[in-house]
């Protein structure tokens, strides 16, 4: 038999995974409720544990949930994974100030006050990254959420 390109391969594709934090993780979930068993999911992490920057951290007794903390609204796919797996969202404290960290390779360069954007924050930016970044980075992050919200899945 002659192979052409009516013929389907019927030989289970591989899909490799980089990484296996929470990315990882919700790649490996939502490719396995689109294709079945019809693929074979194959995780590469460095690190000797799974979760990435996710980790619980027990300090005086007390747990303390580390790294992706926040999830912004905007992303349906999260909500929906957290959703499927039937977690419970913590609502936010009405008192708590959301201070933002800006990181290069080398560590925290910058955190914010929790009023971003408030005079002190504004000061602190400008002088760390200067004037003009500023206005820059509010219509980037503002055209991210927006250019986020507008991704889909691909099923082929």
């Amino acid at each position: 038999m002659k192979a052409t390109s009516d013929v389907i391969d019927l030989k289970k594709k591989k899909i490799a995974i980089i990484g296996s934090g929470i990315s990882g993780a919700a790649n490996a979930y939502f490719l396995r409720q689109t294709f079945s068993n019809n693929v074979e999911l194959v995780m590469f992490e460095k690190s000797d544990k799974i979760g990435g920057r996710l980790a619980t951290f027990e300090f005086n007794e007390r747990l303390y949930e580390l790294g992706g903390s926040v999830l912004h609204p905007s992303n349906k796919y999260m909500s929906e994974f957290i959703d499927k797996l039937e977690l419970q969202k913590k609502e936010k404290e009405k008192s708590t100030k959301e201070a933002l960290g800006f990181f290069d390779s080398k560590g925290l360069i910058l955190k914010t006050t929790g009023q971003f954007y408030g005079l002190v924050d504004r000061i602190n930016f400008i002088r760390h990254f200067g004037f003009i970044q500023l206005f820059k980075f509010k219509s980037w992050l503002r055209s991210f959420i927006r250019d986020f919200s507008k991704l889909e899945f691909l099923i082929f």
